[in-house]
Order: C-alpha cells, then structure tokens, then sequence
C-alpha cells in the first residue's frame, strides 16, 4: 500500500512496486510544493515571514522594498541631531542643531594649586538659548581620533553674548582670573571630571550628539603644532582666527596678570591707589598698587598746617621753645620760637679780612701742622647779618670741580656757599650745612680742622706758603700751596737730571729716541739717528743706490753681471728676446730659388728638364722633388722628365726651407705654336658642366690648358677642333 504505483486490485505482488515517484512536499503552501506527490519528504521550502516565493514582499506599501512589517520609523536625516542610521521610514521627527554655541576657547593653566584645577572650556552663546544641556564636550585624547561626547553641559538656559566658562575647579580658577573672573556670565562647575584635556588635546563642541564644532586635530597629537596650548590657552577671535598665549606661558604665576599671556577677553589691570583717604587716591584704580600716600600728622595733603597760631609754617604741635637766632652763640637750631635766650659773644682770633685757606688735609706726621696743606685753596669770610658767609663764585666752584671731581667738588662749592658760621670764644659754630646740617669746631690755635667735613680752616697770618704741585721737584706738602714757586725737571728727565724713560738704556731719552737707519752701508742711512727701526734700505745686487750699474764696460745700460749673448737681429730667425749681447749667431731664411730653364716632354718620351740656381739661406743645401706618378730626387737639376708639376722643397744647414712648383709641359711634335692671338667664344657662361669654345682660327688638335681663379692649372689635355667648336666637361674642376 505504501508504493507509488499500489494496485488496490491486485492480488499477487508481481515485484514491481516502486516507491520514489511519489514523493514529495505536500504543503501547498510551500514554494516547492508537489501537486503529485502523496508522501511528504520534508523538503518543502516556505518563503521568509512577509515575503512570497520570489522574494518580494508580500505588503509594501510604499514601495521601498522593505515589507511593512520590517518598517523602523525614526530621523533618516543624518544632519539632523536625533538621526537614526536604523530608521527605514521618515516619521518627520528629525531635530537639526541651531549652532547657538561658539567654542572660543581651551585652556590649561598651571595655577597655584597645581593638578587639573586650570584646565576649562569657553563658550560663547551666539543666541539665546533655553536650555544648555543639549550641548556637550569631547576630549580628543592622545591621537585616539574623537571619543565621542563625555561631558554635558549644565541645564539651564543662557541668554545672547553670555561668556560660559566650563571648568574642574571653580575656586581655583576664580582665584587664578582675579577680577577676570567677573567676565563670565555662566559657570559649569559639576561633574566636570571629563573637562582634563592636556595642552595638547583636540576638543569637540557637540550639539544633540552631533559635533558643531571642532578646536586642533582629532588624529594629530597637538605637541609641537601650531595649536598647543600647553601651559597656555587657545582663543577664537571675532574674526574666527585661533590665537594663542604660547606654550608654558602660565609657569610659575599667581594669577593671569602676574603671567605674560593675558587672556584676550580680560582688561588690563589699572594700578592705583585705591584708599579714598590718600592724597593720591584714583578713582579710576581697580588694583591697589600699594602706591598710596598720607598726609603726615599734623598737615594736610598739600603740607599745610592742620594748626598754625603764629603762622610761621611750623604746626603748633611741633613749635620748639629757644634761642633762634643764629648769630648767638646759643643759637639753637631746633628752636622755631624764640623765648629770648639768646647769649651773644665776639672772638677776635685773627683779622677777618684776611684770606683764609679751605684746605683738603692728608695726615703726614712730618709736618709741623700735622697735616699736608698743598693742595688748598684761599677764599674770603663775608658778614652776613647772621655771621660770616664765605665769598665765592662761580669760578671757584669750576675750581672745586677740577680739583675735586664734579660731584665732590659740587659738595664743597654748596658747602661754602650756603653754610653759616658764628664764632663763640674758641668754638667756630657752623649752620646751614648741606652736607651735615649744624656742628661745632674748635680753634687749635693755628687754624679750624673740621674732620667730619675733611677740610680745616686757615688764614693767612698762620700759614706758610710753598709749592703745591706734586710734580715740582722742589714740592712742599707741609705749606700752602703756590704754584709761583714750583720748580720743575727739564722735559724728559728727573729732578736728577736722569731720562725718566730710557727703555734701551742708551743715555738717550725715550722722548729724544730717532728712529730710523743705522747701517752707513745702506741707501737711507740717517746720522741722526739713534735706534735702529729696521727700516734700512739697500742697493740691489751689482746696482748703486742711484740705480746704476757698477760694472757694464759696453756701457748699454745692462750690467755685466747680467748681460746675455745672442742673436739680437728681430729680423733673424733664431732672435733672442732675452739676448743684451750680440754675438754674431744670427741667420736669417732667405732661400732664392731662380727657374733657369724648363724643356717639354716631346710625345711623352721623357724628355723634359728643368734646371735651377738657388741663392741665401745658408749654403750646402738639401734638396727634395717630387712629381707625377711618385716621382722624387734630391738632385739639383731635373732631366727624363715626363710632362707634370713638380714640387720642389730645399732645406739648408739652418733647416731654412724654400719651396717652388715647376710645369713640365707635354708636346705633340708637329703640333705649331700659334703666336698672337685669336677671338674665342665660351658658352654658356658661367656653367657646371659642359663649356663650348668656338673659334675660327682654330683647326685640328690643340693643347687646352685652363686654370682657377687662383691661377692653379686645373685643365690640361688634347681636344680636337670640329668646325672651329671644342666641347669641355668642366664638372667637377675647381673654379
């Protein structure tokens, strides 16, 4: 019953019962399915959910080619920021970003704290925006190519023109701005641990997941490009060009005025006193520069007395009670009051209107007055109506100034002019100094030594006069000076009358030295002079120093020393250029060859001859002929020769050669010389190759000879005249 062709009739089983042809898919649904087959195999193949059997989809309404079934709605728009690569059906929701955020700049300070604490992200809101955590930031770390957003930004909405600083550590990098710092309208400071990009990071702005904007290099590790920051910030400008502080610029600063890398979007410091109760207050400083100045007590700010009952100028709190008056001998210079104490003395020491010698005094010990005097000068005491005052002058201080120096010699110019003095028994009291203020001396009975001053006081009635100028040989430090008695050493010598330089110890004076030459044997000898300076000059060998020979007995001009023989004839051919002498070697190529007699070759028999006679040059001579058909002979005369130009080529003893050809003519017996001469036309003229002459006069066979322009014999041959016309073929002569 199971084989394929059962025979429910049948009732002997014959063998033939077969059992494939029957089987099958029996699914009708199946793409493979057999209509003739009553056993199923398992072979039936269904087409895939949603399809038919050809592959097409079984409902697409669309006509996109996927099935409804298999449909994904979403964004396809991959511009758009919710784009999903997934999505087969545009739904409409795409959200595209608005590009209301600018990345401006990336920074990484070194701030005090060290660490990640300088590092930050400016934004710039282009317009405003409701909530800012649609935008993000990515770190392209370490040549790694993006990583993708990895921090958002805080929700919260930002208005136009808003400066938004992104940082690790607010604090720190409030600190590190200062006053900057005000600059920034937002400040994200939450979750920031992603915002640690090295200075040589690139960063990635994105804006609902999609990158608006990119800082440096995603692929490229910034070090050493043009865009590292390290240490340092990048900044976009208005005009969208990226600038930067220079690497490491932030070391070793407290805040970004104490570095040289300013951020662009801060204002300079404005250094000022800020304390309104300053006499230099200004109102326009921001920083105080510690520059602020405080009236002192008792004054206002332009040092006018707060209190000033007798309006003297002194405030009351500072009046000082006592003699104020200068030409007492109490006189207090303290005292801005005076109470009516003052006590007067006179002294009369010496006559005050002596001279009296400021001197400049060096202890020496060998002088009488302790001191050296020399180097004084003498000056006058004037009263004044407070005491005496010295009378000096504008001279004086130029005086000072060249003695002392200018700055030295100003100080004793001002002390003299300005200083005050009042004598009380022995005491000389000074005031008004520049130098100390006031201060008191005492008479030691020769003159007033002011030590804290360097000077003393003489006058003339106790000084002693002498020669002051350390130079003089008969020099005095012990007196006053006066240059009237100095006495000096001759120029060049000591006080003993020896040469102060004599560096060859000559006896002669270095000053006196003459330089120059000491050989008497040399052209420029000098008798005056006293060292040698090498500079001795002498004749050339075998000349004197007047350029002249010492010897030439032939008297040219040429010393025998240096006469040369030779041939000196230019005309001769072995002239000597270099020759002074001449001596009788010159000879000359002057080789003559004289054609005496030349005789034809008769019918080619050999008979021709030629003799010659040869003159000048220099006698016994070579001769060497050559001729046709390799004929040569170094006779002097030819005989037996053939018809042809024979070259000839003599040598002499001085190898002189002179060389000559000779024509050997052929002659046809019989043949008669015309003499006179006849008309000949040639034609065509000019012409390459053939040439007709015509002539009447001409009958039979003629010898016809033609030349070049050169006159070299080109053509030479018999040619028979036919009716007074010869034919030539001139191709290939030369014209």
């Amino acid at each position: 019953m199971n084989a394929c062709n059962y025979n429910p009739e049948a009732t002997f089983d014959d063998g033939s019962c077969e059992y494939s042809s029957c089987i099958g898919c029996t699914d009708a649904d199946a793409c493979n399915y057999d209509m003739d087959a009553t056993t199923d195999n398992g072979s039936c193949e269904l087409p895939a959910e949603g399809y038919d059997c050809d592959g097409n989809c079984a409902l697409d309404a669309d006509g996109d080619g996927i099935c409804d079934a298999n449909e994904i709605p979403g964004c396809m728009d991959s511009e758009a920021g919710n784009y999903d690569p997934a999505a087969t059906d545009e739904d409409g929701s795409c959200v595209y970003p608005a590009g209301a955020l600018d990345l401006v700049g990336v920074i990484d300070f070194t701030v005090p704290g060290g660490g990640s604490a300088g590092k930050a992200i400016h934004l710039v809101a282009l317009e405003d925006i409701d909530d800012l955590s649609v935008y993000g930031i990515g770190v392209a770390y370490n040549v790694g190519g993006s990583d993708g957003q990895e921090y958002t930004l805080c929700a919260g909405p930002a208005t136009a023109g808003d400066d938004i600083l992104v940082v690790r550590d607010a604090a720190a990098m409030s600190a590190y701005f200062a006053k900057c710092f005000a600059e920034f309208e937002l400040v994200c400071d939450e979750d920031t641990d992603d915002i640690s990009q090295n200075g040589d990071d690139a960063i990635e702005l994105f804006e609902m997941g999609v990158v608006i904007e990119t800082f440096g290099e995603i692929d490229i590790d910034g070090s050493g490009q043009a865009w590292e920051y390290t240490d340092s910030w990048a900044f976009q400008n208005a005009d969208g060009e990226w600038t930067y502080g220079g690497v490491n610029c932030t070391d070793e600063t407290e805040n970004i005025y104490d570095s040289e890398c300013l951020y662009p979007i801060c204002s300079p410091l404005v250094l000022g006193c800020t304390d309104a109760a300053a006499c230099n207050y200004d109102a326009e400083a921001d920083t105080d520069d510690g520059s602020c100045t405080f009236p002192a007590d008792a004054l206002d700010c332009d040092g006018n007395c707060l209190t000033d009952s007798d309006g003297d100028g002194i405030c009351d709190e500072f009046e000082v009670f006592g003699c104020s008056d200068m030409m007492a001998c109490n006189y207090d210079e303290l005292a801005t009051d005076n109470d009516g104490s003052c006590d007067y003395f006179s002294a009369d020491f010496f006559d005050w209107s002596e001279n009296m010698y400021i001197g400049f005094p060096v202890d020496s010990s060998a002088c009488p007055m302790g001191t050296e005097l020399y180097n004084d000068a003498f000056y006058t005491l004037l009263e004044n109506g407070m005491g005496y005052s010295w009378d000096v002058s504008e001279a004086d201080l130029n005086e000072l100034i060249a003695v002392l120096g200018t700055e030295l010699g100003t100080l004793f110019y001002n002390e003299l002019d300005q200083a005050n003095l009042v004598f009380c028994g022995d005491m000389l009291n000074v005031y008004n100094s520049p130098a100390f203020g006031s201060y008191s001396v005492m008479w030691n009975g020769t003159s007033f030594d002011i030590p804290s001053l360097g000077i003393y006081v003489v006058p003339e009635s106790t000084a002693s006069l002498g020669c002051s100028d350390v130079e003089a040989c008969n020099f005095d430090a012990c007196t006053i000076g006066d240059l009237t008695l100095c006495e000096y050493a001759e120029e060049a010598y000591d006080c003993d009358g020896n040469c102060v330089n004599d560096a060859d110890a000559d006896g002669v004076c270095d000053e006196f030295e003459v330089a120059g030459c000491t050989d008497v044997s040399a052209c420029n000898y000098n008798e005056d002079a006293t060292d040698d300076d090498g500079s001795c000059e002498f004749a050339e060998e075998a000349y004197d120093c007047d350029g002249n020979c010492l010897n030439d007995a032939d008297g040219d001009g040429v010393c025998d020393e240096f006469e040369i023989a030779g041939c000196t004839d230019e005309e001769a051919e072995n002239y000597d250029e270099t020759a002074t002498d001449d001596d009788g070697s010159c000879f000359y190529c002057d080789i003559a060859i004289n054609v005496d007699e030349v005789t034809g070759d008769v019918n080619d028999t050999n008979s021709g001859s030629i003799e010659i006679t040869v003159a000048g040059g220099s006698e016994s001579y070579t001769y060497s002929w050559s001729g046709p058909d390799a004929f040569t002979s170094s006779d002097e005369d030819l005989n037996g020769l053939a018809g042809g130009t024979y070259t000839l080529v003599i040598t002499d003893t001085n190898d002189c050669t002179a060389s000559i050809e000779v024509v050997v003519d052929d002659l046809i017996d019989g043949v008669r010389e015309m003499n006179g001469s006849w008309e000949v036309t040639a034609y065509p003229n000019p012409t390459a190759d053939l040439l007709w002459l015509e002539t009447s006069d001409l009958m039979g066979v003629a010898q016809i000879r033609m030349y070049d322009g050169a006159g070299k014999l080109v053509l030479d041959q018999q040619f028979t005249a036919n009716n007074g016309l010869i034919q030539l073929n001139v191709n290939g002569l030369s014209t």
